[in-house]
Parts: C-alpha cells; structure tokens; sequence
C-alpha cells in the first residue's frame, strides 16, 4: 500500500528534476528480489516530510479559517451590541419626550381646572337658586 502510494506521488509529480530527488524503477531483471521504486535520500526525505508538511498546512489554514469565523462573530456582536445601545438611547429619549408632555398636559389641565371650577361653582348655584325659585314659584300658584 506504501509503495502504491509512493507510486503514485512520484508518477503524479509535474517534473522529477535534481531538487526533488531521484529515482529508479525496479523490475525483476534487475538487481533486486521485488518489484518496487527505489529513491535516493533526498527524494526519501521529502516524501517523508510531506505528511508533516501537509499536517502543518492544515494546521495552518485551520486557524486561519477559526480566526477568520471568530472575527466575523465578534464583529456581529459588536454591532449587535451597539444596536442595543442606539435603541436603549432611544427609547430613553422617547421615554423623556412622553415625561415632558405628560407635563405639559397636567399643567394645562391644573391651569384650565382653576378658571373653571369658579365658573361652574357660580353655575351650580345659579342653577340650584333657578330651580328652587321655580319650584316655589309653581308651588305657589298652584295653591
């Protein structure tokens, strides 16, 4: 399985030139007792550093990608953060607004209830002294 996988790095590779090391195809009729591929140390080497290499790539672009994630979603918090506060100053300020009117408003009907309560104190009696003179005056002529 090894060997197939050697294989087929080497097979798949653009160029084999002297900076990724050399290698021999090995058949029956040559000096060794198996089918195989025999590299010298460097392409040896190479190929054995390749699943560190690829693991640290990984590695890499792993936390590149977490780092990346954890920006965004700060970001997101952050600005879901300051929506909170841009609505609580809102509704702050709606909250004065309505405090300020309801103001207003009970100092209007303070200053509208002190000019009326005379004229309908004068009414009541005006209209009380009308009734009972008519009352009386019915009273009267009727005996």
């Amino acid at each position: 399985m090894l060997n197939n996988i050697f294989t087929f790095l080497i097979l798949t590779s653009s160029v084999a030139n002297a900076d990724t090391g050399k290698f021999i195809l090995m058949t029956k009729d040559r000096p060794a007792p198996f089918k195989g591929v025999l590299f010298d140390e460097t392409a040896t080497s190479k190929l054995l550093a390749l699943p560190d290499k690829y693991r640290l790539q990984c590695d890499l672009d792993m936390e590149f990608q977490i780092d990346k994630i954890n920006t965004k979603n700060d970001l997101k918090v952050q600005n879901l953060e300051l929506d909170i506060e841009r609505i609580k100053q809102e509704h702050q300020v709606i909250i004065e607004t309505k405090d300020r009117q309801l103001e207003n408003l009970n100092t209007e009907i303070g200053k509208r209830n002190g000019i009326h309560r005379q004229w309908y104190l004068l009414g009541g009696v005006a209209l009380g002294v009308g009734f009972t003179t008519g009352m009386f005056a019915i009273w009267n002529s009727s005996q």
